[in-house]
């Protein structure tokens, strides 16, 4: 009776250090982020509408270095389409300090930077992005004509600055 006591004590130990061991192993794996995952949820997530739930995915994903272009580009496009462009900047132009290998999407972040700026009222630095974006890619469709629209406003800001100090 005392053996079986003795024994059966033993294996509960037993089976408390192996739980306890699996509870360990889980922590730290759940302590880990999958950042790859984060960023398929959070492009699910925005492309439901659930733009709080994809900004909290994106902003996670946004810490993996593989994952991290992506996401940026990806919370600077969500803030622009809930018109919070001033935000949408800041996330393009932490995309764009980023080593870019992919052409294509570094001119989709200068040409999504240019639309920002220029909502916001700063052609300036609109005409500058949209510039950089003609250089690198002339066949965009109305780029031209946007380039040069924006010239234009430019150089009617300068001539009413210049008539009102006559």
């Amino acid at each position: 009776m005392l053996k079986e006591e003795i024994e059966k004590e033993e294996e509960e130990e037993k089976e408390t250090g192996i739980l306890e061991e699996v509870r360990e192993t889980l922590h730290h794996f759940s302590k880990e982020v999958d950042y790859k995952g984060k960023l398929e949820l959070g492009i699910a997530m925005r492309e439901m509408g659930l733009y709080e739930e994809a900004i909290m995915n994106l902003k996670e994903a946004a810490k993996g270095p593989d994952t991290r272009i992506e996401a940026l580009e990806l919370l600077g496009q969500i803030f622009m389409g809930l018109n919070k462009n001033e935000l949408a900047i800041e996330y393009f132009e932490q995309a764009l300090k980023e080593k870019i290998e992919d052409e294509r999407r570094r001119i989709s972040i200068e040409y999504h930077l240019a639309e920002c700026y220029e909502k916001i009222g700063d052609p300036v630095n609109a005409l500058a992005y949209y510039k950089r974006v003609f250089e690198k890619d002339p066949g965009i469709k109305g780029l031209k004509e946007k380039i040069e629209e924006l010239e234009g406003k430019e150089r009617g800001v300068l001539d009413e600055d210049r008539i009102s100090f006559l």
